[in-house]
């Protein structure tokens, strides 16, 4: 599926503890991305597993990976990121992040 460029969108699913990113992750979206994790803070942290899907993530600028870093120390022993290229998961295995890449 062909997006508009620029297109990004955060969405939170409670029930299943995910939150998933999509599109492109420019510095101009990381404020919007850092708000709506901040905004549903306190309801997030009360989940038994965070699950950070970045299946649909276009492109992703250093300052959006800075973001998602802080998040997944502050709350190590929950996350677990899903679903993204190969040379992201190396870069995110270089930090010492759990991963899970599947296919599905």
């Amino acid at each position: 599926m062909k997006r508009e460029k620029g297109f990004f969108m955060v969405f939170i699913d409670e029930k299943k503890q995910v939150i998933t990113l999509e599109g492109e992750l420019g510095v101009l979206e990381a404020e919007s991305i850092y708000r709506e994790i901040h905004f549903q803070i306190d309801k997030i942290k009360e989940w038994d597993k965070i699950i950070l899907n970045l299946r649909e993530v276009e492109k992703m600028d250093s300052s959006v990976f800075q973001i998602l870093l802080s998040f997944y120390q502050t709350y190590k022993e929950k996350i677990v990121f899903r679903g993204f290229s190969k040379e992201a998961e190396r870069v995110f295995q270089l930090h010492g992040l759990k991963v899970k890449n599947k296919k599905s």
